[in-house]
């Protein structure tokens, strides 16, 4: 029962994490159409850059949204939160498991493990949701911005009385 869920939680951290990696990407490229998928993947793969880069790329999806001035504070307060938390976790999983501090626990990760995994996740989703929020309300202003909204009727235009197809009255 032990090794089933351990792959289920191995599992669902891998689904977990390519369901980020996806919305990533996706959030790039609802501010720039051109942007790639290469850079998200560098920035979680590559050994050292992975301590940095990802929160740099989600800071470059916010500033992207064009957000109320005055809420970068805010924002800032918040993405540190979640990549400490992350940090934290990495730490603790790659320094305290090999020298046996959590050696009493029958998985190795202990509750400061599991504590801070917890509140990375849960501030790692306040900031997909804030993204999230962002993009959508600047779509939709630029929905309603004069010259942009395009009317589409599903009529096809009829010709006006007295006239032809050509253009031409009879």
């Amino acid at each position: 029962m032990f090794a089933v869920l351990m792959m289920l939680v191995a599992g669902t951290t891998i689904a977990a994490a390519a369901a980020y990696v996806t919305w990533l990407v996706r959030a790039r490229q609802a501010n720039d159409r051109s942007a790639a998928a290469t850079p998200v993947a560098a920035a979680w793969l590559l050994p050292g850059v992975n301590l940095v880069a990802p929160a740099v790329l989600v800071d470059e999806v916010w500033r992207g949204t064009r957000p109320p001035a005055g809420r970068r504070g805010r924002w800032l307060a918040l993405l540190a939160g979640w990549w400490a938390a992350w940090l934290a976790t990495l730490a603790l999983v790659t320094i305290r498991l090999p020298l046996g501090a959590s050696a009493g626990d029958l998985t190795g990760v202990g509750v400061p493990e599991l504590a801070c995994a917890s509140v990375a996740a849960l501030l790692c989703g306040c900031t997909v949701r804030e993204l999230t929020r962002l993009q959508r309300a600047s779509r939709s202003a630029r929905a309603v911005e004069p010259g942009t909204v395009r009317t589409f009727s599903p009529q096809p235009a009829q010709p006006a009385p007295g006239s032809t197809a050509m253009g031409r009255t009879s």
